[in-house]
């Protein structure tokens, strides 16, 4: 796990990188989508999923592996959703904890649980 602050990051509440595996539970059909979380910040997170999620969804999301005393949790709505495409240029490169990634999902956190 990485936790720094970008440098030139303008945004109000940065993301910090992280490297972590992570779940969402769809909130109308229950279902289940594992996932790795690339990055979050007080209002949104980044993920990556092997199956594509439908823009507009509520789900809830949770960070498999601890930041602290309890696992994150909040309530989430997917607010878009883009094929990846992984940089494979030297050093730029990421190794991620699920197999193929194929889809980038940003997240926009409700609800902090």
């Amino acid at each position: 796990m990485e936790f720094f602050l970008p440098t030139g990051e303008k945004r109000a509440f940065p993301r910090t990188r992280l490297n972590l595996n992570c779940e969402l539970r769809f909130s109308d059909t229950q279902s289940q989508l594992d996932g790795q979380c690339l990055d979050l910040s007080t209002t949104g997170a980044k993920v990556l999923f092997c199956e594509k999620v439908a823009s507009g969804a509520q789900a809830f999301f949770r960070l498999k592996e601890h930041l602290g005393k309890e696992p994150f949790e909040a309530r989430v709505e997917v607010t878009r959703v883009e094929y990846y495409q992984q940089d494979t240029r030297e050093g730029q490169g990421d190794s991620h904890n699920i197999q193929n990634p194929r889809y980038c999902a940003g997240l926009k956190i409700v609800e902090i649980l």
